[in-house]
């Protein structure tokens, strides 16, 4: 027999018995993996089973601009200045 609450507002809400449990299912696909990568210098990378979808460096953004590069990113054009910082986003693909 179905049994009375209410909800957020008072309105009364029917709730049925729980019926029986089914079968486990087989698994879903896998999610997306994120990884960030907080780089000890300017430069930073991926590995080659991610790709990188954010970047941004952690500085001054007029003396080191933001350079893409094929899977990762640097600031400026020294890549192991430690005065700025990389930091990007991966994602398995």
């Amino acid at each position: 027999m179905p049994r009375a609450s209410a909800d957020l507002r008072g309105r009364p809400v029917l709730k049925a018995p729980r019926g029986e449990k089914g079968e486990k299912g087989d698994p879903g696909p896998a999610g997306t993996a994120l990884r960030v990568v907080s780089s000890p210098n300017a430069s930073a990378g991926c590995n080659s089973d991610e790709v990188m979808i954010s970047a941004l460096c952690i500085g001054s953004f007029t003396s080191y601009p933001l350079i893409p590069a094929e899977n990762g990113a640097r600031c400026g054009e020294n890549p192991n200045a430690t005065e700025v910082k990389a930091r990007i986003v991966c994602a398995r693909k």
